[in-house]
């Protein structure tokens, strides 16, 4: 993906995702940090990403330092909520196995991450049919 699409890909998942609005629920927060890091990397300013955000440089600026401290530590928390992004975003690799992944399913949004895995073909040793992909 070059620089360009990504950014187009980017500005539509923060528009669909209501990324913009002054939530501050851990899901969108997180989302956010993780989305300020990767348009710093594609050499924006803090002012130029916020303003994609509605928020200020200051914002971002903390938003940058929250990923960095989570991401240094590996918050399994952090990882979680930003593993869509991971794979839209940055070709996220990692396979993963789905009966473990099953067998350890314990509410709803262990479902939707499943459903998400399944969809990116991001299960080792398995391959689905076109109509499921």
């Amino acid at each position: 993906m070059n620089t360009t699409t990504k950014m187009i890909e980017i500005i539509n998942y923060i528009d669909r995702n209501d990324l913009k609005a002054k939530h501050r629920y851990r899901p969108y927060v997180y989302k956010r940090c993780y989305l300020y890091n990767m348009l710093r990397q594609e050499g924006l300013t803090f002012s130029q990403i916020g303003s994609l955000f509605n928020k200020n440089h200051a914002t971002v600026l903390h938003g940058l330092k929250t990923h960095q401290d989570l991401m240094a530590v590996k918050d399994h928390i952090y990882l979680e909520y930003v593993e869509e992004l991971r794979v839209i975003f940055d070709n996220h690799s990692e396979n993963y196995d789905l009966i473990y992944d099953i067998l350890n399913c314990y509410c709803l949004q262990n479902l939707k991450k499943i459903k998400m895995r399944i969809r990116n073909n991001l299960y080792k040793d398995i391959s689905l049919p076109e109509h499921i992909v």
